[in-house]
């Protein structure tokens, strides 16, 4: 698919969430894809490495990479409202109640703690001239 887009395109950018971040961002992370998998689905971010690769698979030059870190913390009632809202769907995806409890133990747990999502990764690949 990448490599029909540089048929249409100058540049592409890819964003993608980093696979890494804080302890309390990876183990929410963990939670999710576990709840994810055992439902069928999955959600799996890739490293800047795989990207590149990727991308150069293509027959794109890399142009720039970048990582963007959140500066702040998301505050406990915005990431309390994400859990919620994402249990409710969870529920009505058929998500197995013990993936549900493992994630509102984590919500308790939260708060007391610093939570930032992962970095983001920005990566721009141009064709090659």
């Amino acid at each position: 698919m990448l490599s029909a887009l540089k048929e249409v395109t100058q540049c592409l950018i890819v964003v993608e969430p980093s696979p890494h971040g804080c302890q309390l961002y990876e183990k929410f992370a963990k939670i999710w894809r576990e709840a994810m998998r055992s439902i069928g689905r999955f959600e799996e971010y890739q490293p800047l490495e795989y990207w590149v690769k990727v991308l150069e698979l293509a027959g794109l030059k890399i142009c720039s990479t970048k990582n963007v870190s959140w500066q702040h913390p998301v505050p406990f009632k915005v990431l309390e409202t994400i859990i919620r809202s994402s249990i409710q769907e969870w529920r009505s995806l058929g998500v197995d109640y013990q993936h549900i409890n493992v994630m509102l133990n984590f919500l308790n747990n939260a708060k007391y703690n610093v939570f930032k999502w992962s970095d983001l990764i920005v990566i721009v690949a141009c064709k090659e001239k």
